[in-house]
């Protein structure tokens, strides 16, 4: 039998990995799963209460007349003094009605204002109430995750 020179043959074979380390990564992974799905089950997301003036940049930046007295008609202000003066007609009285979409600035309506700012939901509310679930209970990760994969199914 001849044997040709240029020809080698590799005597270390490639090592097999054994099967412990492939059982020990995917333990690894398994315990990251459930150690990252436990934390995120006991994440709650929560709706922030209404801070205070201060805490926000309308102190900072011009805000819109909040001055107490005036008055709102659709969406233009009319100041105090001018209120005043209208208000001092029969003519002017009907200009600040509520009938004509008037109505005074107090401190309620200010207040109010804010806390339906902070705190209303502006139409996001069907995703989170009807598919999520927000006043069924917890919203976490997992509740998203159902909600996302019932629409999907959908």
């Amino acid at each position: 039998m001849k044997t040709d020179s240029s020809v080698t043959i590799d005597t270390n074979p490639p090592k097999i990995q054994p099967q412990k380390k492939t059982w020990r990564t995917i333990g690894i992974v398994l315990f990251l799963i459930i150690i990252v799905t436990f934390f995120a089950y006991r994440l709650e997301i929560v709706l922030g209460k209404t801070p205070s003036l201060d805490k926000t940049f309308t102190p900072i930046t011009q805000a819109a007349p909040q001055e107490i007295g005036s008055y709102d008609v659709l969406g233009y202000a009319i100041n105090k003094e001018e209120a005043t003066r209208l208000l001092q007609t029969q003519a002017g009285s009907k200009q600040l009605s509520p009938e004509n979409g008037a109505f005074a600035v107090t401190e309620e309506t200010l207040k109010l204002g804010r806390d339906a700012f902070y705190s209303e939901t502006f139409g996001n509310e069907i995703f989170q109430t009807d598919v999520v679930g927000a006043l069924n209970g917890r919203i976490n990760m997992i509740t998203v995750g159902q909600a996302i994969a019932t629409i999907s199914t959908s």
